[in-house]
């Protein structure tokens, strides 16, 4: 029986008393001991991952908690999910589930978990149970394709997602849609200490039948492919957990309506990906003495055009030469040609990655005409901070930066400041606001990603020393320092300082191919490789400039935090209780840091002062006039007056109620 009496320690941080960091983290840690994984701060859910499967989660439990108000029950992330989706039925308002934390934090299951309540506690009829199958199903093939083990996370999102989830007025799903930020593809040729790839590479080559994989040319032995390596050590997980999750992924393609020759063509990319990464390029001589390259290993080379349906010359010539003027070609060397192959491998992935997503935004999209109701899911990377830190550590960090503004906003900031304006008697609780890095960031003149778009910043050199002119007297940014690296910058984050090494910045920003490669790529008779590679066509005749990388993700990203002003958002703030990935262990001091950076004690502080649940006065009478006859049906009198009329008609003490301007606040004690 589940019950608030049973519960370990405070079940709402708001509770606490006295509170104190020390007793905030205590309590979380005694909860945790016990598997009471959530927490709650006022309607804020803390969640901390247990590294272990818990019995939290159930079709019967999900009913129960979809019935039940939140504060009835004990904490749980289907209470924050029925929250929202009472919230969407009742008021008929969109709203938001905004989940954060750093990687290994939970983030990934949470988003899961939220996703499997919705199912199971909507209606059931047929067509409504496809449009689920595929809502869930999508989110298998996305984790199969964008996921990869990491030294932090076996899990591990390397993709920001946010999935929109469309709802008729009875309150069934009738389709949705899928946004993806910033997949990390340098990881597809490039891999640290201890990481795999992406999922589908083991998943396929340890679970195809052996005419698949004959079809693709590929072998089973992972270890045979270059870009599944790091230091000559292949990371795996078991073959039969590869095996089993391969099935799973062909089964999620078959519930999504992919056609048989679509799922040929997705695996065919997958092993030209393999098998680029296994071309070795040798130094040698041109007869006008510079120095070229030669393929040692051209038989992969042919397995590779055939697969793509390309010919053998145009794809050689792209990845050993370059146009420099027209008409004219240059010779790659051997490091220059490796570069480029590692290019082609990650611009394939990225954007098959980009076409499946497409996909499926085709195949769960809602056809029905009528008025809808949105419940979103945001789960994005979370913070990073590693020995080395480069480009994607930048953009992830910035989009971490704006999602802390978005939240410390509409918790802390707009919160108290509404509660002034409202003319209610408030203390302000301090709080660390992070606008200044944000501005820092993105200042449109002189901010450190606008600076990467500036016309005459053609090196990482330039890019540094534009910097250190621009930022280096910023409170946050560190530049031109004797104690920094060579080609580096530091930025003292919310979350802590990063330094960054700015090597292969521009490169990275502009995310160009070269011209050879995408017309090598547009050629090949192959329908989707022409439909990844448009602009290797050449009839297409387009001035339009390309967006860079960080001016891209700055123009989407604002364009989402805007989308989501207009909704009701709910939060859960996901904790890592330590760096092993072990059950049972909670370091006191990586949980401190995590509860500081994210504002958690003042977030405590302002639920404490009661003043959290309001409502406007015309609000309030609308939604509860029937309770009194004198308000019912109809009243003619101000807003203010009928909602004072109708509180002095119930049983309710005047003491958890207080008026201000245009409000009524509930006083939670």
């Amino acid at each position: 029986m589940l019950s608030l009496e049973q519960e370990i320690g405070a079940w709402d941080s708001v509770l606490l008393e006295p509170l104190s960091e020390d007793i905030f983290i205590s309590n979380l840690q005694q909860r945790f001991k016990r598997d009471h994984i959530y927490t709650y701060i006022g309607n804020i859910l803390i969640s901390i991952n247990p590294y272990k499967k818990l019995v939290l989660y159930s079709a019967d439990l999900a009913a129960t908690y979809a019935k039940r108000g939140p504060f009835q029950l004990p904490p749980h992330i289907y209470a924050i999910a029925g929250s929202a989706y009472r919230w969407l039925n009742d008021r008929n308002e969109d709203q938001c589930i905004i989940i954060t934390g750093e990687s290994g934090s939970g983030k990934t299951e949470a988003a899961r978990i939220i996703l499997q309540f919705l199912v199971l506690v909507s209606g059931n009829n047929s067509e409504v149970k496809l449009t689920k199958d595929r809502l869930v199903q999508a989110n298998t093939l996305l984790e199969a394709f964008g996921n990869a083990k990491t030294l932090r996370n076996d899990n591990a999102s390397r993709f920001g997602k946010y999935l929109d989830i469309e709802f008729d007025y009875k309150g069934d799903p009738i389709g949705g849609h899928l946004m993806n930020y910033l997949l990390d593809k340098s990881r597809v040729t490039s891999l640290s200490q201890g990481d795999r790839n992406f999922h589908i590479f083991y998943q396929l080559l340890t679970g195809a039948d052996i005419h698949l994989l004959k079809g693709l040319k590929l072998q089973r032995n992972v270890e045979h492919y270059a870009i599944l390596q790091m230091d000559g050590h292949c990371p795996t997980q078991t073959e039969e957990e590869d095996r089993q999750l391969f099935l799973y992924t062909r089964s999620a393609l078959d519930v999504l309506g992919f056609s048989v020759e679509e799922v040929v063509n997705i695996f065919r990319i997958i092993a030209v990906v393999l098998k680029l990464g296994n071309l070795q390029f040798v130094p040698c001589n041109n007869i006008d003495g510079t120095e070229g390259c030669s393929i040692s290993n051209d038989y992969e080379l042919y397995e590779i055009c055939e697969l793509l349906g390309a010919e053998h010359r145009w794809l050689q010539r792209a990845l050993t030469s370059r146009h420099i003027d027209d008409g004219i070609l240059a010779d790659l060397n051997a490091q220059e040609a490796s570069r480029t192959r590692d290019t082609l491998c990650k611009t394939l992935y990225s954007r098959l990655f980009t076409w499946l997503i497409n996909r499926i935004n085709d195949i769960i999209k809602s056809k029905h005409l009528g008025k809808r109701k949105v419940l979103g899911v945001l789960d994005f990377y979370g913070f990073e901070m590693f020995e080395k830190n480069s480009f994607e550590q930048l953009m992830i960090n910035y989009c971490n930066e704006k999602l802390q503004q978005f939240i410390i906003s509409a918790t802390l900031k707009d919160e108290q400041e509404e509660i002034i304006k409202e003319g209610l008697e408030w203390t302000r609780i301090e709080y660390f606001n992070n606008i200044n890095i944000c501005q820092l960031l993105e200042h449109e003149n002189h901010g450190i990603l606008s600076l990467l778009d500036e016309p005459h910043v053609l090196c990482d050199q330039t890019y540094l020393t534009r910097i250190e002119q621009c930022c280096a007297g910023h409170s946050h940014c560190l530049a031109a320092d004797p104690t920094l690296p060579t080609l580096s910058f530091q930025i003292r984050h919310f979350a802590g300082p990063v330094t960054y090494t700015v090597r292969g910045f521009i490169d990275k920003n502009r995310d160009q191919l070269p011209r050879e490669l995408s017309r090598a790529m547009f050629r090949c008779d192959h329908t989707l490789m022409q439909a990844l590679f448009p602009e290797g066509n050449p009839k297409r005749c387009t001035l339009k400039r390309t967006l860079s990388v960080s001016n891209h993700l700055q123009v989407v990203l604002n364009s989402l935090l805007k989308s989501l002003v207009g909704r009701q958002s709910h939060y859960i703030r996901c904790l890592k209780p330590n760096e092993l990935k072990q059950s049972r262990i909670f370091e006191v001091a990586l949980i401190q840091h995590q509860v500081r950076y994210l504002g958690l004690i003042s977030t405590v502080q302002v639920w404490r002062t009661g003043f959290c649940y309001r409502l406007s006065f015309p609000q309030f009478l609308c939604r509860y006039k029937l309770l009194c006859c004198n308000t019912w049906p109809r009243w003619r009198g101000s807003p203010i007056e009928g909602v004072s009329v109708l509180l002095r008609s119930l049983p309710i003490p005047t003491a958890e109620f207080t008026f201000g301007r245009t409000k009524l606040f509930e006083i939670v004690r």
